[in-house]
């Protein structure tokens, strides 16, 4: 399997089910294969193509990683999250001070085109889109811009699976979970306390709220959740999901051997001249 995108498995994949269905998500969308089924050869590489719409509901999504800081990005969208330390511990709290942020996606090793990560039938390319190019087909691998009203759809190329060896058995294969996500570096805030006076009572501010204290992580990561395949969104999959990817591939049919062709045809041609010289000798 190759591209520089990132692997999701099953725990990984459950936590980013959950943040999708949070009420504090400011980006709520939709992530669908464009083609579910359908049957294809043997030989043939298969594309994977996905919808991503934002929900009317959503704030917009007006991301681009070309300007300062937060992006374009909703606060809200980096607020009151599990953010990831430098350590690789999650921290309830918020992101701050960003210094980068890509757009990504990722592929859940999941399904049997695969055999979980590991090329079986089928070895998964992700799809590394030339943004440079116009007339290339679109992609999200390190996508540097994201621009959508609410409402709004985009189709991309997630990637290809690859026949290993050129060709793959007959049977019917499947897969289930991709997503698409913002991928957010920069400080972590983690809640550590409240505040307390001298006598040990709780501070409040002007609006009544409890003064918090916080614990400070410089190197943080976050994933702003956009969509989930619907079939990825449990663990392990459901093998009956409506939204599944599936291929049915049809048996490969045996293609003569050259030898054989060719003698087949010096054997008709030799056929053809003596049916000629006995026409002559008639």
């Amino acid at each position: 399997m190759t591209g520089s995108a990132r692997f999701l498995l099953g725990g990984l994949l459950g936590s980013l089910a959950l943040g999708m269905g949070s009420a504090q998500a400011a980006y709520i969308g939709t992530l669908e294969f464009i083609e579910p089924t359908g049957v294809v050869a043997a030989t043939d590489t298969i594309p994977v193509w996905l919808r991503f719409t934002l929900d009317p509901n959503s704030d917009p999504l007006a991301f681009d990683a070309y300007t300062d800081a937060p992006y374009g990005l909703v606060p809200d969208s980096y607020s009151d999250i599990d953010f990831i330390d430098e350590n690789g511990f999650f921290r309830w709290g918020s992101m701050t001070d960003l210094t980068n942020a890509i757009v990504n996606t990722s592929f859940s090793c999941s399904g049997t085109f695969t055999n979980g990560c590991d090329p079986a039938a089928y070895e998964f390319h992700f799809h590394i889109p030339n943004y440079g190019d116009p007339s290339a087909p679109p992609g999200m691998v390190l996508r540097p811009e994201l621009t959508l009203a609410p409402g709004e759809s985009v189709d991309y190329l997630f990637g290809e699976f690859i026949p290993v060896g050129g060709s793959a058995p007959a049977g019917t294969y499947n897969f289930f979970g991709s997503a698409l996500f913002i991928a957010l570096q920069g400080t972590g805030m983690a809640v550590s306390g409240t505040a307390v006076d001298e006598d040990g009572n709780e501070i409040y501010d002007e609006d009544g709220n409890p003064v918090l204290l916080y614990d400070i992580y410089p190197n943080a990561t976050y994933d702003i959740p956009l969509g989930l395949t619907p079939c990825g969104q449990t663990w392990p999959p459901d093998f009956n999901c409506a939204g599944r990817f599936e291929r049915t591939v049809l048996p490969s049919v045996p293609v003569p051997a050259a030898g054989w062709l060719l003698l087949s045809g010096l054997g008709m041609l030799g056929a053809v001249r003596r049916r000629h010289q006995g026409s002559l000798d008639s």
